[in-house]
């Protein structure tokens, strides 16, 4: 409302608070390749050497995964098959290095196998 009127009227309250959000997250802004370029020419971002590239780089190790397990919260599925994070702890020892194999596999050919992908 344009005024400092008061209403009780739940679709102009409504309206009132959906024009304020699309309003308070639009941005007038444009973009310019030429500011973009000007303001990131003079940030400085570290880099990583060629070392630390490669073991970011390499396959997937056993222990690498039973980490991530281990610092990994609780009642969460990783994925859409909804299998939790304790399934995978729990099995992690029978199952771990099919995964790891897989999931390594899966990296080289740059695809996941058709048994991957599933459909929701």
């Amino acid at each position: 409302m344009e005024d400092d009127s008061i209403t009780r009227n739940e679709t102009v309250i409504l309206e009132q608070i959906e024009n304020y959000y699309c309003n308070f997250y639009t941005s007038d802004l444009t973009f310019s390749e030429t500011a973009h370029d000007t303001f990131t020419d003079n940030v400085e971002s570290p880099k990583l050497s060629e070392d630390v590239k490669e073991t970011l780089e390499g396959p997937l190790t056993y222990e690498e995964c039973k980490k991530i397990l281990e610092t990994s919260q609780n009642d969460k599925a990783p994925g859409k098959d909804g299998y939790t994070v304790e399934f995978y702890t729990y099995c992690f020892e029978l199952l771990g290095n099919d995964l790891i194999a897989s999931f390594n596999e899966a990296h080289e050919k740059g695809e996941l196998s058709i048994s991957w992908i599933i459909r929701v």
